[in-house]
């Protein structure tokens, strides 16, 4: 209900005294003045506790105390970033999440700021970070927490920070200047690390010990068809016959199984012997003429004849009396004298047929099913068939087999790594290779004994390229062309691969699963057989996954990170690896601890060369002494005696004759910043070539590195003042273009 004007409270209101406001000044001066003090803030004043509110019930609580406890050298800047972070988030509503971003990214700036990662300058506060100093710690983002997708969030965060402060307090001296923020990293960006040396060394070390096993592994297959022990199959006839009677006689005899004076005691042996029941039933005699026989010839005979069952093998696939290596010889030498187009050269139904377990069924001699024949001994031998260590070999089985006559995975992988390794290409560029070598080769215009190898990117079709010796055995030329020759040695198969350098023969359980026999190199059957190869060589990998794989990105890497060890600089690197810019290079590879390692190391030899020329000067310093008052001093003197008292002590601290020193204390002497003992006989470094013979010096600037220059106390404002110029200069200079 309104109040009336007349109303008892409405007399005593319209009593009371007016309150009496100051009203503030209105001159220009105090509107500037009033101005100037809403953009100042006492930075110390900042607390380190943390209290927001948020969307949710819960409150943002976090208390920054002990953080800078650990770190009070940088306890100005966390005041700082706090500051920027309240007027970031603290006037508007957000989420908890939101809130822990914003305050963990000054908690992460701060641990980067003392890390070893290298930074161009030394941050203290805010207005020391500069774009360098941004990028570094995008790397520190990366490099700490590979994957991490919230890298993206505290980076944002951090930049909005920054904003907020030289937003609100533009101008001022403690926020700094305005500069371009780089792009921060992406959701799951992450380094890919190279391989250590150590590693990369191993890799080189088995690719070629599998290369040279492998190369002479096949290039032996045709001697060994042509020169190789044949398998002998079963053969009843007389002389093998008697061959066996014969040394069963002996054996029987010298071990006392039949008496030396029971002449016939043997032939009882014989006539229950099956060779001989079946022999004399299949040729119609007798066993009394079959014993007439072996009392009359049997010795003649054994001479020309050998074991009726021929080689024998084991149940493990080994040939008797001969060790595993040997055995398979022999395996392939006969396996490739009566099948010498399998596999390559047949059907694709009669490759999957010969050895297989129904193919065996149909191999037993006759009907006595006691005797193997020759191809079911060999399918045997070729079951237990091993190439290369005993451990972990490269193929097993019948892909033993096939490994001598075309490649395999297991075989073709060394020389696929080692080309990598050896041209640094991406996985798509070497499968590029196509089998007409030719297409992919130039001769080098600048030396014969060099070619340019060419591979094409497949989402660019650019190319790329690999400078290589014609005459280094096992450079990457000698390599690609004992792969080419192997290839195309099956090009009439109807299994080729029409324009595929690698591809090889897979594994024989699968053939009927793809419909063939040959494959080409993809990233599948690569990092499969990658397993193996750092296994057979006992490589390992710097994981913590139970079967490590070689990823060929970090062989890229690390084929980056080593030519920059060789003293490339990272244009050449470029160029090498193809990129069509340098920022490809230098944010994906030469990026990671390798690198930064590369860049450190340099950094430090340029720190030490800088300070091996900052000791290494010849001035003479007599900072505790001034020249003044030494020369008046020398005017107080009245006898030479006295003289000589005084110009003493610097004579043996100049290392200078006592004439020198008196010229260098008269008034008459010099009155620049540095003195000189001697302007006639510099010293500093190439004085001969600037200077005639008795010519006095005027190169001021070459004092500091002449033994003639003396430095006394009233010189030090001078200097102090010109390293504070060329600091300044520095700092006006870009840093992002000084890296």
């Amino acid at each position: 209900m309104p109040r009336k004007p007349f109303s008892k409270s409405a007399l005593e209101s319209s009593e009371r005294p007016l309150l009496q406001r100051k009203l503030p000044e209105n001159t220009p001066q105090a509107i500037q003045k009033r101005s100037t003090a809403r953009g100042q803030v006492d930075v110390s004043a900042q607390g380190l506790l943390v209290r927001n509110k948020t969307t949710g019930t819960k409150d943002f609580v976090r208390d920054f105390t002990d953080f800078v406890n650990e770190y009070p050298h940088h306890k100005l800047i966390v005041q700082q970033l706090l500051i920027g972070a309240q007027l970031h988030a603290a006037k508007r509503l957000i989420t908890y999440q939101s809130h822990q971003d914003i305050y963990y990214s000054i908690q992460e700036f701060v641990l980067f700021l003392n890390s070893a990662e290298p930074i161009n300058k030394s941050v203290k506060g805010v207005a020391d970070v500069d774009g360098q100093v941004c990028m570094n710690f995008r790397s520190f983002l990366i490099r700490s927490y590979p994957g991490r997708t919230v890298n993206r969030k505290r980076y944002g965060a951090l930049k909005n920070i920054f904003i907020s402060l030289k937003n609100k307090y533009k101008g001022q001296g403690w926020v700094g200047k305005e500069f371009q923020w780089p792009l921060g990293p992406a959701m799951n960006e992450q380094v890919t690390e190279g391989y250590s040396r150590e590693i990369h060394n191993k890799l080189v070390e088995g690719c070629l010990v599998d290369i040279k096993f492998i190369m002479k592994w096949m290039e032996s297959y045709k001697g060994l068809v042509k020169d190789g022990q044949p398998m002998l199959e079963y053969d009843l006839s007389l002389e093998n016959l008697m061959f066996d009677l014969v040394m069963n006689e002996q054996a029987k005899r010298s071990n006392g199984s039949i008496k030396a004076t029971h002449v016939k005691g043997f032939e009882w042996v014989i006539r229950i012997t099956g060779d001989v029941k079946y022999y004399i039933r299949e040729n119609g005699i007798s066993i009394e003429k079959f014993l007439g026989i072996y009392r009359a010839r049997a010795h003649e005979l054994a001479a020309k004849g050998r074991p009726v069952v021929g080689t024998e093998v084991s149940e493990r696939g080994m040939v008797y009396g001969c060790d595993r290596e040997e055995s398979g010889r022999i395996a392939t030498a006969n396996v490739g004298r009566l099948y010498p187009d399998w596999p390559m050269q047949v059907s694709f139904e009669e490759a999957g047929h010969l050895f297989s377990s129904e193919w065996s069924k149909n191999t037993a001699h006759g009907t006595n099913k006691k005797y193997s024949t020759l191809e079911k001994r060999l399918r045997s031998a070729l079951m237990y068939m091993r190439v290369g260590p005993e451990h972990l070999p490269y193929e097993v089985g019948q892909m033993a087999y096939f490994s001598r006559v075309a490649f395999t995975m297991g075989t073709i992988f060394p020389f696929f790594l080692f080309v990598m390794l050896q041209t640094g290409w991406n996985f798509e560029v070497v499968v590029s290779i196509s089998d007409n070598l030719d297409d992919h080769i130039e001769e080098d215009l600048l030396d014969d004994d060099y070619v340019i190898i060419y591979g094409y990117k497949g989402r660019s079709d650019k190319s790329q390229m690999h400078r290589s010796n014609k005459r280094d055995k096992f450079g990457a030329y000698q390599v690609l062309r004992f792969v080419a020759a192997e290839v195309t040695k099956h090009l009439s198969s109807p299994h080729y691969l029409k324009g595929k350098l690698f591809q090889c023969v897979i594994s024989k359980n699968l053939w009927n699963k793809f419909g063939r026999l040959c494959a080409p190199v993809t990233t599948t059957n690569f990092g499969h057989a990658s397993t193996e190869f750092l296994l057979r060589h006992g490589i390992k990998l710097d994981t913590d996954t139970k079967s490590p794989r070689i990823e060929t990105k970090r062989l890229r890497t690390t084929y980056e990170t080593r030519r920059r060890e060789q003293g490339l600089d990272i244009d050449e690197v470029s160029a090498m690896m193809g990129h069509s810019n340098l920022d490809t290079t230098v944010n994906h590879y030469d990026s990671d601890w390798g690198a930064a390692e590369i860049l450190n190391g340099r950094l430090r030899k340029i720190q030490r060369k800088h300070e091996e020329d900052f000791r290494s000067y010849s001035a003479n310093l007599l900072t505790d002494v001034s020249l003044v008052e030494l020369r008046e001093a020398t005017l107080r003197c009245g006898s030479k005696e006295e003289l000589r008292s005084v110009v003493a002590p610097l004579v043996g601290r100049l290392n200078s004759s006592e004439d020198a020193v008196i010229q260098l204390l008269s008034p008459e002497g010099q009155t620049f910043i540095a003195s000189c003992l001697n302007s006639r006989r510099p010293d500093w470094p190439g004085a001969e070539s600037f200077l005639r013979t008795d010519t006095p010096c005027n190169y001021f600037n070459r004092c500091p590195l002449c033994s003639q220059c003396v430095i006394f106390k009233e010189a030090l404002p001078f200097i102090a003042r010109r390293i504070s110029d060329l600091d300044g200069l520095r700092e006006r200079l870009n840093p992002l273009g000084m890296v």
